[in-house]
């Protein structure tokens, strides 16, 4: 197995992913517009990413510009059977300039004959900043997400999609870019039983947002995570939800998207972002047993067209929410047991004449409102401080699960 540096890459100059966010009245949008990568990658249209900060100093808006640093770790040894993020008393830092690994430095410095040297990691490589921990696990061959808000389980993971299922490993790891506040790899990931080698380039900034650029023999890209719901948001119409129990007979589900997908992990304390551009992509959720319960979106596979996928894995307490609306619900104030956990633009979606709706939660009760459909009702949902709470009736009926997020 043989993992290094090198300075040049067949992908081209490796790109700076540290785009600030723009606040928009408690909202944060990440914009991902041309430019933003130097792989050649030409975006034709600008894509979005909602990124929701909190209010409790873990937002890229509060978080000072010289204290995010990205930095790279060798292990010394490969993980085996587990990952264990807490002993690091053996992990060696890999240093911005090689440079300061040679016996004389300042002798290299002057020769002009020399060209710099390749790092040749020992062990697995880890690439952290202030908001997740990339395990770039050999022996499994995948790459494991941690997010730093919780560090002790892995929230996703990425193979290649010709490899998923079957036992690979990663055969090398090579380091494009190490400034300490981007850095780059170019990983080989190959299956035990082939001698095919698969490769992508894996880019991270200061923030949440992961690049992954496949090289053209990646055919696809899989995500793999217990994901409760998957959704696809719209900025004009209702948004498309998608919840496993719902298809019982299905295993893969055919998502049609507009470069932006949502998926609501278990536990309601995460959501992963995901957004790629305009291409030939295809996009398909793989459903886990129908005998567990609750039924999860086990893994998000792309059909990549040769282009970079964005990811981010967004963690607060109670970032998205599942409520089961019951028939007490009817025609009374009902406060729900969640708080929002930061401002932002809350939404949910309940029935309205029979069709899921989208609703925003208001910042204080209304008391009517007029609806061309079914006429005047009480607005459904709005906040009291922090508290949530909803009001049904007859055209605002209490059926089914209201998720929130």
């Amino acid at each position: 197995m043989r993992f290094k540096s090198a300075e040049n890459s067949p992908y081209g100059e490796i790109p700076a992913l540290g785009k600030k966010g723009i606040n928009l009245k408690g909202m944060w949008v990440m914009k991902f517009s041309r430019g933003i990568s130097s792989y050649g990658l030409s975006l034709r249209k600008t894509a979005l990413i909602l990124l929701l900060v909190t209010s409790a100093g873990v937002s890229m808006a509060q978080r000072k510009e010289d204290t995010a640093n990205t930095l790279i770790w060798d292990t010394l040894s490969p993980f085996v059977n587990t990952v264990d993020l807490r002993d690091r008393s053996k992990w060696k830092p890999v240093p911005t300039d090689l440079l300061t690994l040679e016996l004389e430095p300042s002798a290299a410095f002057s020769d002009p004959g020399y060209y710099g040297r390749e790092y040749t990691f020992k062990g697995d490589v880890i690439v952290e900043n202030e908001h997740l921990t990339a395990v770039f696990w050999s022996r499994k061959g995948r790459v494991a997400i941690y997010p730093k808000a919780d560090s002790n389980e892995k929230r996703m993971e990425f193979v290649p999609l010709q490899l998923k299922g079957e036992p690979a490993r990663i055969t090398s790891c090579s380091i494009l870019q190490n400034t300490g506040d981007e850095a780059a790899l170019e990983v080989s990931f190959s299956a035990r039983k082939t001698r095919e080698n698969l490769s992508a380039v894996i880019a991270f900034s200061k923030s949440e947002i992961v690049e992954i650029k496949p090289a053209e023999n990646m055919k696809g890209i899989s995500l793999l995570g217990p994901i409760e719901y998957g959704i696809v948001p719209s900025f004009i119409g209702d948004d498309l939800i998608f919840y496993p129990r719902e298809y019982p007979l299905m295993n893969v589900l055919c998502i049609p998207s507009e470069n932006l997908f949502l998926g609501l992990l278990k536990g309601q304390n995460n959501v992963l972002v995901v957004t790629w551009p305009e291409g030939k992509q295809q996009m398909n959720l793989l459903l886990g047993n129908g005998q567990r319960e609750p039924r999860l979106i086990e893994s998000v596979d792309f059909s990549n067209d040769g282009k970079s996928i964005y990811l981010a894995i967004l963690s607060a307490s109670g970032i998205w929410h599942k409520e089961e609306l019951m028939p007490s619900y009817l025609e009374r104030d009902v406060v729900i047991n969640w708080k929002r956990p930061f401002p932002a633009k809350w939404v949910t979606q309940l029935y309205e004449a029979g069709v899921k709706t989208t609703f925003k939660f208001r910042e204080s009760k209304l008391k009517r409102i007029w609806r061309g459909v079914i006429g005047s009702y009480s607005y459904p949902v709005w906040f009291n401080g922090e508290n949530a709470f909803y009001r049904l009736g007859k055209k605002i009926p209490p059926k089914g699960e209201s998720i929130s997020c």
